[in-house]
């Protein structure tokens, strides 16, 4: 075993490492969490709040961060050597294949939702946009919030798909030492322009969607490619080898005080600087208790079917929520008719997952076929990631 002076200087040979495939069910069922999160960010307007709950809905807008920081894990922990730059075209296929049928088959529905909620149809602009996933680039809420609401995440992570094979070609040459101050250099970014921008816009502390500062710091898809950054910088940092002593329970409260903490800002995304380290550490302890052979509770059977349907049901829900407003408009719900609009919403994830999400992803995927479900990112529905890297229960660097 090397020194711990030379481990700081030592390349990872992350080329190097075998193929062999392994599956990460924790962090599939992790996955369920982050969309529930969203779910409950979506209706603390119209519930009850005390002091105590508020914050910790608020905090559930952080789980859009956490599947931008696990894109970037999962499709660096399931990349192959060869698999990069020179291969970027079947790589921007296989994200086309998993991200775009149910975003037009949700796109569609969103339209009559619109109809349904508003009684007017979406603009040109946010339909052209929206449908191309390019709403995120447009500094117009009507626009990047067009139609299905939660697609201008989609549009975020087209940036993160495009780039991708550059990335992929580029850090995993990086030393130890040199992931990490990627990793702190992609933190001191995020807070820079999130709390300049907080600072500049008054002390009233809150950036209200429709104003252009909520788009620079929110939405804007250069804005959040640091998230995405910092899950590839941690992928790498596991799959060199090098020892990983954080367990998943401390992980889990150490991301659910940051998350919290998030939650007590008017809005959690100025303060995603908080969470987003958090969220990599939580996703770097599943995976190395998934590759020990652990089985979390995040592991069950059931847990992992919900991570499963968690992208279908991130599209899902607020177009449920929409048309559920309809029937219940006075915008104060009851628990009860919470817990329907949730029950309709994994009910309508379930039926997008097993009739758009797998069949359109096997026909249109290039090179082989499915055996099983397909491969997910964040944000994003089943999870089968391939393990480049050597099992983390040994051989481990320090």
């Amino acid at each position: 075993m090397p020194t711990t002076s030379a481990a700081m200087t030592e390349q990872p040979r992350y080329a190097d490492r075998p193929t062999g495939p392994a599956r990460l069910p924790s962090i599939t069922g992790l996955r369920a969490i982050g969309a529930f999160g969203v779910f409950a960010y979506h209706v603390l307007t119209i519930t009850p709040q005390t002091r105590l709950t508020q914050p910790l809905f608020m905090a559930g807008q952080a789980g859009v961060s956490f599947f931008f920081v696990l894109s970037g894990f999962v499709l660096t922990w399931s990349h192959r050597p060869g698999e990069g730059a020179g291969n970027a075209r079947n790589f921007w296929r296989r994200r086309f294949a998993r991200i775009v049928p149910a975003h037009v088959v949700t796109w569609f529905i969103g339209i009559f939702a619109a109809l349904v909620r508003f009684g007017s149809w979406p603009t040109l602009a946010s339909l052209g946009f929206g449908l191309t996933l390019t709403q995120a680039w447009v500094p117009r809420s009507a626009v990047f919030f067009g139609v299905n609401g939660v697609a201008w995440s989609l549009s975020v992570e087209a940036l993160f798909y495009l780039t991708f094979p550059l990335w992929i070609k580029l850090i995993p040459r990086a030393s130890r030492s040199m992931l990490l101050l990627g990793a702190a250099g992609c933190v001191a970014v995020l807070a820079a322009l999130q709390l300049t921008t907080w600072a500049v816009v008054g002390s009233d502390r809150v950036v209200d969607s429709t104003q252009t500062p909520f788009w620079l710091i929110s939405v804007l898809p250069v804005s959040r490619l640091p998230e995405f950054l910092l899950g590839i910088l941690f992928a790498c940092y596991l799959r060199a080898g090098y020892d990983w002593r954080l367990r998943l329970v401390p992980a889990c409260v150490i991301a659910l005080v940051a998350a919290y903490a998030a939650g007590t800002f008017p809005n959690v995304v100025v303060a995603g600087w908080l969470t987003a380290v958090p969220f990599a550490l939580l996703i770097c302890s599943a995976a190395a208790s998934d590759s020990a052979g652990g089985r979390s509770v995040f592991a069950r059977p059931w847990f992992v079917r919900l991570g499963e349907w968690s992208f279908a049901f991130y599209l899902c829900h607020q177009l449920v929520l929409r048309f559920l407003s309809k029937l219940w408009p006075s915008g104060h719900w009851l628990l009860l008719e919470v817990a329907i609009a949730l029950t309709l919403s994994v009910a309508a994830a379930a039926l997008l997952y097993r009739y758009v999400e797998v069949p359109a992803e096997r026909r249109l995927r290039p090179g082989r076929s499915l055996n099983g479900p397909p491969t997910s990112t964040a944000d994003s529905a089943a999870l089968r990631a391939g393990a480049a890297g050597t099992s983390l229960a040994g051989g481990r660097r320090r």
